[in-house]
């Protein structure tokens, strides 16, 4: 049985291994994109500021900025990333395309504007949106996220594997934990294979879960019984008339519904599908650091509120679907919490090459072996 173990985690490593760095390496860049975009683009890295400009005047200036395409949302600014982000797709119904449009807060000014997801431009401007995507789609397009689910099933199996075949005796526990000094330097790959990916297991275990979910939520909210609050799809509502509502007017009142130490998040526009505003709050009590969101949903002919969605009143399923994102960006505690998933994302590579040298090793040994007895 345990032959066949050991087939199963170096053929399972050797192969889904190669997409598990990639991500891991991508993943790394992400944990803190909000910095690095601002960095390699100082006109984002403008002071964060209070003082906000009305709804109604940032969407119109950003959109004379894609007159012919969708109005999608707007993300509001915040202490992570201080300026309005603006999206547009083709149209209502199409979300394959993205634009985004940085719009300042205090001033409503137009500082920058770009093709979001997907996008394969590695220019300065563009460079962490190509990372996204990278992480997201892998080149594989539309079926990337069965793709990447599958992706995470092999990883985590694999990393099951790894640790039935490390588990050791009582008495060999601190050998089985620590590198061996004056080793060979196949003695040395060997331990730090072994000792890394048990020090790493909860992480990577963590982000290959959730990743899972990430990639596959509706199959997996199925699978688990649960009803998808996220996208309201039950809501009744009547037809779309953007014009006869103040949006201004709208968030002054849900900001109401709240408590005063919710944030105003993010703002989706009503559509040829979903004839309703989506208003989020982000409520700063539950999910570590990230907060969870506060979602309510208003006829947009009436102002009307019609469906509320918050933390407090979810089932536990729902609760624990709620830190899936959290957890997976390491958002959930703050920047240590991002650092560990930046640091988690080079494990992979370390143990593809260790795991590697180890099989190439161990091959070598065996071919040498089966010459002698030829001979």
């Amino acid at each position: 049985m345990r032959s066949g173990l050991v087939k199963a985690h170096r053929y399972l490593a050797l192969t889904v291994g190669i997409f598990f760095v990639f991500l891991g390496l991508t993943g790394s860049i992400l944990a803190f994109y909000p910095e690095l975009d601002r960095a390699l683009n100082p006109k984002l890295d403008i002071p964060h500021s209070e003082k906000r400009q009305s709804l109604e005047t940032v969407l119109g200036n950003a959109k004379k900025v894609f007159p012919d395409k969708f109005l999608h949302s707007i993300f509001w600014a915040s202490e992570d990333q201080p300026f309005h982000q603006v999206w547009f797709t083709p149209s209502g119904d199409d979300q394959s395309l993205m634009w985004e449009v940085m719009v300042h807060p205090s001033t409503a000014e137009v500082i920058g504007h770009r093709q979001a997801v997907p996008t394969y431009d590695f220019t300065r401007t563009n460079f962490v949106n190509t990372i996204y995507t990278l992480h997201l789609l892998m080149f594989v397009g539309p079926l990337s996220f069965i793709f990447l689910g599958v992706c995470g099933f092999l990883v985590v199996l694999t990393l099951a594997i790894g640790v039935w075949l490390w588990w050791p005796t009582p008495k060999s526990l601190l050998l089985s934990l620590t590198i061996k000094r004056g080793a060979s330097s196949f003695r040395r790959a060997f331990d730090l294979h072994r000792v890394l990916g048990i020090y790493s297991l909860i992480f990577l275990f963590i982000v290959s879960v959730t990743g899972i979910y990430l990639a596959l939520p509706v199959q997996i909210e199925s699978l688990l019984g649960v009803n998808n609050e996220t996208s309201m799809a039950s809501v009744e509502v009547s037809p779309t008339n953007v014009e006869g509502h103040d949006l201004d007017t709208l968030l002054s009142h849900a900001s109401t519904l709240v408590n005063a130490q919710h944030k105003l998040k993010s703002v989706w526009m009503p559509s040829e599908t979903s004839s309703y505003w989506r208003v989020t709050f982000r409520d700063p009590v539950h999910i570590g650091y990230a907060g969870s969101d506060v979602i309510f949903l208003f006829d947009a002919q009436t102002g009307a509120l019609l469906k509320s969605s918050n933390y407090e009143t979810d089932s536990g399923i729902k609760q624990a679907l709620r830190w899936q994102h959290p957890l997976h960006s390491g958002r959930a505690f703050g920047f240590w919490g991002r650092a560990a998933v930046f640091v988690s994302g080079f494990v992979p590579l370390v143990l593809l090459i260790t795991g590697f040298l180890i099989w190439r090793r161990k091959r070598a040994v065996l071919q040498r072996r089966s010459y002698k007895e030829v001979g």
